[in-house]
């Protein structure tokens, strides 16, 4: 839109369609894969990015805002500050986004220690992200969660592996209607699972937590921790192991 880019001339709000990018390396920059503006019910559509490498990005590997229909499958994000954004747009031009697919890639130190997610599903009150998978992934030392979900409904995050994240392993706010299913995760500075914020109506099930609260002994962290008003959630056949600090399988406030 001219409001953002003015400077290119007139704008008739066209999105794109149809769009492949496959077996490309993005290294020693910013972003790799990305979009800046948005207008309202205005999408960008049927996106694949599928066997990338992205290494030593200063910014999000990939950025989808406001992108429907989309699959990241089989990349590899090595040294980037984060790896996947997906997100509306905002203020009065911020519509509804999902159905994507984020699958089997591998993420390896995710930088930032403010927002150095593996993945961010970052809906936004109003408009949240629906329809999303996040699956058989590996998610490696990133510097903040694992796997972090606002504000999304009727999403699936299952079958992931999360070792050494510095926040939590995989942390849901403000979402519902979700699931979080047979991930293995190990090795979070603070909680393992989160459930947070007025998440209600997941289930949360088949998950291996073991070895969380490396923040050290006495930190009351959990391997899975329901809080903030977070109601008619599902927790059922979880394995919860203490490892070397973990004061609380699962701890609900």
């Amino acid at each position: 839109s001219s409001a953002h880019f003015g400077q290119f001339g007139n704008y008739d709000n066209t999105p794109c369609d149809n769009i492949l990018i496959a077996g490309c390396t993005f290294r020693n920059w910013s972003r790799g894969i990305g979009s800046h503006s948005a207008t309202a019910n205005v999408f960008h559509t049927n996106i694949r990015i599928i066997g990338c490498h992205f290494e030593d990005l200063t910014d999000q590997a990939i950025r989808g805002y406001q992108w429907q229909y989309v699959s990241v499958i089989g990349n590899i994000f090595e040294n980037c500050r984060m790896g996947v954004e997906m997100r509306p747009g905002s203020g009065a031009d911020a519509s509804q986004c999902g159905y994507y697919v984020i699958k089997g890639n591998v993420f390896n130190r995710m930088t930032s220690t403010s927002d150095g997610y593996g993945v961010w599903l970052n809906g936004d009150a109003g408009v949240p992200i629906v329809h999303a998978v996040v699956s058989d992934n590996v998610i490696y030392d990133a510097g903040n969660d694992g796997i972090y979900i606002t504000y999304a409904k009727n999403c699936i995050i299952s079958n992931n592996i999360i070792r050494q994240t510095w926040d939590h392993g995989i942390n849901l706010l403000y979402s519902s209607y979700s699931v979080i299913q047979g991930n293995s995760v190990m090795g979070a500075q603070n909680h393992g699972i989160v459930i947070s914020n007025e998440s209600s109506h997941n289930v949360i099930q088949g998950n291996i937590c073991q070895d969380n609260q490396r923040v050290g002994a006495g930190a009351r962290r959990a391997n899975i921790r329901l809080s903030a008003n977070s109601d008619y959630n599902n927790v059922q056949g979880n394995t919860c192991r203490k490892g070397s600090y973990t004061d609380y399988g699962i701890y609900e406030t």
